[in-house]
């Protein structure tokens, strides 16, 4: 009888297992090499962490030492129960879960998988290293073969990620532009560069505690001294073991909150607007307050008084683990806002007392906040809180504020980390102006969009929103002491900052965005208006680049805006409706952003020419009988957004497999032609029709037209996170009215849009208005 080949391979399998198994050397230098990989990783990752100044502290030294003590403990009871269960030598397993508890906490970015992923490869390259290295050192049979393969693969992983490491990323294509060439429809502005240095001479000086440990310029060096705030019934948190610590870090509690900032004034005699700018949540030992200088210096030498508020002692700090498992202020951002208010109550003080230096030179009817991440949320707060009586949590916290506030500013902001009353924060009768970069590593999410489609406006007075979605800029360099590390310690290693904007280009983006807005609101001058709708009518003032812009106003006479109902066929204004045709999606919705949602519905349209070769998709709103465009009407405009969605199938039934079979002929050449028009911004025709018949077109790219959603890996290695690498944002297109030319804009009837020169699409609709 002839032997079974099975039990052969079986019997070369077990001997190929005895050879591969480790000595009892061989674990000791895992362990070995393990538990000092980890030890090193973790000391390096430590001086990232305070190299920001957080050192200074010694409580934060404190702090991190007693995480990895913890995690040791802790792993330590798993490898025990471990070993109790037979699996692996005790020794070996604790620095392994050790480690990978160590690489977690520091490199975890993306989702759970992922980031365990990661953790584990790292922990059993390390034991691989050490034990290969021993293999090698005792040699025996297939010493060569174990140990090398070992060193191979783990000193392989560790290599490559010392390389991720030191690699500053991939640069990325630019995408095609859809507002890369100049038209004629969108002339570029003759005015004063708003970037540009004024004509005051700027000064500077501090206010503050005159108390502060640690900064001499709001301690014995600050020129105008306040009194405290207390906060401790908005901040419940500054309690326990981190609350202990914070209170021993700055000298002081929740219930003598500091009002204290740097301050860029002109000089001159005023009355000059007021700007107060507020950063977001960074380490609280590494002052964010300095970084706006770039905009102070500039505003004030324009005639606005700027003061750049220290909430510092409301930020973050790595003491603040000691308080675990509740650690350290949570939800605060409404502190953040009432704390910019009391600060506008002191600069009430400074304009009505003789002796100040500001006596008489703050107009405080021409009031704007400014504020960045968390700042962002908390001047949204502030401009809501603003106008109440009390607070929306708790009445008996009684406001007295009442301001002149007419514009925010949110650079990057959060949103609903704190829910005013378990909502959204609503603003009325505020202009406001969301700025957001497409590489932001912190907040991912262009969550001002959120904010800005809760603000809203009465007729009687002049406002408006704008949203700047700025392509290659990071959350960090608005501020020039945050920088490209949006993450901060090792984690921000895995950022790819090769493909970020210059710090100088982004700031300067900002400066000329922020002045004009200041302009258009605090002094009237809207002919800056079309800048916040086109970044080419400021092509001479700012980098190139891709810029997004959106701009809604409370004179825009809205047609639809398709929050109003579920019915598809109506209007937002009374007396209209809706029709379409050939179209492959045609369907209401939440505005998606990479995760969650803009707070706002959209129209999404789709078409393909490829399955609808002869049948033009149309979208075609009938407008009411009369009244809707007056004589100081000048334009039709369309919040648009590429959806970048496939468009659904002419038959929803038919199969995938039948539907590539009636387009084999020919697949290669059509394919190579789609393949290259899906990539360029997209297009169509807009035409409308008076009620004498007569009817004009013209191409949307005549204007300019949809930009593709923009790309931006911001992450090294893409599998490092589970977010979208991009999202939609709206593109305001404003189409004159005289391009249309002999149709009488007095007596329209109906608004087309024919999808008939983007080869397929699907693309969201925002708003439809004339302005």
């Amino acid at each position: 009888m002839s032997p079974d080949p099975r039990a052969k391979d079986a019997s070369r399998l077990t001997q190929l297992a005895a050879a591969l198994r480790p000595e009892p050397d061989t674990w000791r230098a895992a362990t070995r090499v393990t538990a000092w990989g980890a030890a090193i990783f973790w000391a390096l990752a430590m001086i990232f962490e305070l190299w920001d100044g957080s050192w200074r502290y010694g409580v934060n030294i404190v702090a991190l030492g007693v995480i990895p003590f913890l995690l040791a403990l802790v792993t330590g009871l798993v490898a025990l129960l471990v070993r109790w269960l037979g699996r692996s030598p005790t020794t070996w397993l604790w620095a392994f879960v050790t480690a990978l508890g160590f690489f977690a906490a520091e490199l975890f970015l993306g989702g759970p998988v992922v980031g365990i992923l990661i953790a584990v490869g790292l922990a059993l390259a390390l034991g691989l290293v050490g034990g290969g290295v021993a293999v090698l050192r005792a040699g025996g049979r297939n010493a060569n073969l174990r140990g090398g393969a070992a060193l191979v693969v783990g000193g392989g992983a560790l290599a490559a990620l010392a390389g991720v490491m030191i690699w500053s990323g991939a640069t990325e294509a630019e995408p095609p532009n859809a507002a890369g060439q100049p038209s004629a429809l969108v002339p570029t502005l003759v005015l004063p560069d708003p970037a540009a240095a004024g004509t005051f001479k700027v000064g500077r000086l501090t206010y503050g505690s005159g108390a502060d440990r640690h900064r001499e310029e709001f301690g014995a060096r600050v020129t105008l001294k306040t009194t405290s705030f207390d906060g401790s019934r908005l901040i419940g948190q500054w309690k326990g073991r981190s609350g202990w610590a914070r209170t021993r870090f700055y000298g002081f509690d929740a219930t003598r909150l500091p009002l204290q900032a740097w301050v860029y004034y002109p000089e001159g005699p005023g009355p000059f607007p007021l700007v107060l700018a507020v950063h977001g949540n960074h380490s609280m030992e590494d002052w964010s307050d300095p970084g706006y200088g770039y905009l102070g210096e500039l505003l004030a030498s324009r005639g606005i008084l700027f003061a750049s508020v220290d909430e510092s002692f409301l930020n973050s700090s790595i003491s603040d683990i000691i308080g675990f498992p509740k650690a350290g202020l949570d939800e605060e951002n409404d502190a953040r806002g009432v704390v910019l208010l009391e600060h506008l109550k002191a600069w009430r003080g400074f304009n009505a007392d003789p002796g100040n230096p500001f006596h008489g030179k703050v107009d405080l009817n021409r009031v704007a906040l400014i504020g960045h991440s968390r700042g962002g949320e908390a001047v949204s707060v502030a401009a809501a809180f603003n106008r109440l009586p009390a607070d929306p949590d708790d009445a008996r916290i009684k406001f007295d504020y009442g301001f002149g506030l007419r514009a925010v500013v949110a650079i990057a902001q959060v949103d609903g980390q704190y829910k005013p009353a378990n909502q959204g924060t609503p603003i009325r009768d505020v202009s406001f102006l969301a700025l957001h970069g497409s590489y932001d590593g912190d907040v991912t999410n262009f969550d001002g969009s959120r904010q800005w489609s809760r603000v809203s406006f009465s007729p009687d007075t002049f406002r408006f929103k704008a949203q700047v979605y700025v392509h290659g800029a990071n959350h960090g360099q608005f501020n020039t002491t945050w920088g490209r590390d949006d993450n901060g310690g090792l984690r921000g290693r895995l950022l790819n900052q090769a493909a970020i904007m210059p710090g100088d280009a982004q700031r300067r983006v900002a400066q000329v965005y922020i002045s004009a807005f200041l302009e258009a609101t605090l002094r009237d001058r809207r002919e800056y208006l079309p800048l916040f709708q086109d970044s080419r009518a400021g092509a001479d003032w700012l980098p190139k680049g891709i810029i997004l812009a959106r701009l809604a106003t409370s004179a825009d006479q809205v047609v639809s805006s398709y929050g109003e109902d579920i019915n598809l066929a109506t209007t937002t204004i009374p007396g209209g409706s809706i029709v379409g045709a050939n179209l492959a999606d045609w369907k209401e919705r939440l505005v998606p952003l990479k995760s969650g949602d803009q707070a706002t519905r959209a129209v999404f349209l789709g078409w393909n020419k490829e399955e609808w070769p002869k049948d033009t998709a149309r979208y075609e709103i009938v407008l009411p009988d009369a009244g809707l465009v007056t004589s100081g009407t000048t334009e039709l405009v369309f919040d648009l957004a590429d959806a970048r969605q496939e468009p659904s199938p002419r038959d929803p039934d038919k199969p995938k497999a039948e539907t590539a079979k009636t387009n084999k002929k020919d697949k290669d050449r059509k394919e190579s032609k789609a393949d290259t028009a899906l990539k360029q911004p997209i297009d169509f025709t807009v035409e409308l029709e008076d009620r004498d018949g007569h009817i004009a077109r013209d191409a949307l790219s005549a204007v300019r037209g949809v930009q593709r959603q923009l790309e931006a890996r911001v992450l090294k290695l893409p599998f490092l996170s589970d977010e979208a690498n991009s999202e939609l944002v709206f593109q305001t297109i404003g189409f004159p009215l005289r391009a249309f030319e002999g149709v009488d804009p007095g007596r329209l009837r109906a608004l087309r849009l024919l999808f008939n020169r983007s080869i397929k699409g699907v693309v969201a609709l925002g708003r439809v208005a004339f302005r």
